[in-house]
C-alpha cells in the first residue's frame, strides 16, 4: 500500500523537503528577474526625465527666441509645451523615488532570502545524512534479529540432525 501511495502522493520526508527547496530556489530565480526588471523600468525613467529635461530647456530657448522675433502664438506653444514636461518630470521624479524604495527593498529581501535558501539546504542535508545513519542502524538491526530468530523449520532440522544423526545428515 505504502508503495502505490508513493506513485501519487510524495511520503518521503526528505523528499518533500527537497521539493520545498525547490521550490524556494525557483521563487528565488523568479524574485531576480523581477528585479532585474525594476532596475530595467528604473534606468527607461531616468533617461525620460533627463530627455524631458534636455526638451524643457530646447523649449524655452524657443519659446525666447519666438519671443524676440514677436511671435506670439509660437511663445505659448512653447512655454506651455515646456510647462507640461515640467509638471510630466515632477511625477516622474517621485515615481522614480518609490521605485528606488521598492528597488533598495526587493534587494534586502533577495539577500536575505538566499541566506535562508542556504540555511534551509544545509538544514536538508544534515536531515539526510541522519536519516540515512538510521535507515542504515535500523537494518542492521533488523537483519540481527532475523539472526537470532533464525528460520524455525530450519532450526528444528539442525537440532534433530545434531541429536540423533551423528553426522549424517
Amino acid at each position: 500500500m505504502r508503495w502505490v501511495t508513493g506513485l501519487f502522493i510524495k511520503i518521503d520526508p526528505i523528499g518533500i523537503l527537497k521539493s520545498y527547496v525547490d521550490d524556494l530556489k525557483t521563487n528565488l530565480r523568479k524574485m531576480n528577474r523581477q528585479i532585474s526588471q525594476l532596475r530595467a523600468q528604473m534606468h527607461k525613467l531616468k533617461e525620460l526625465i533627463i530627455n524631458n529635461k534636455k526638451q524643457i530647456n530646447t523649449n524655452l530657448a524657443e519659446a525666447g527666441a519666438a519671443k524676440d522675433d514677436n511671435r506670439r502664438n509660437v511663445v505659448i506653444l512653447k512655454t506651455r509645451k515646456a510647462g507640461r514636461l515640467k509638471d510630466s518630470n515632477i511625477k516622474l521624479e517621485k515615481l522614480y523615488q518609490k521605485m528606488e524604495v521598492m528597488y533598495r527593498v526587493l534587494s534586502k529581501m533577495y539577500e536575505n532570502s538566499e541566506i535562508m535558501l542556504e540555511d534551509i539546504s544545509d538544514q536538508v542535508e544534515v536531515k539526510e545524512q541522519e536519516r540515512k545513519a538510521i535507515m542504515a542502524s535500523h537494518n542492521a538491526m533488523g537483519s540481527a534479529m532475523k539472526i537470532l530468530k533464525g528460520d524455525k523449520d530450519k532450526r528444528e532440522m539442525f537440532r534433530s540432525c545434531t541429536r540423533g544423526c551423528s553426522g549424517r545428515c
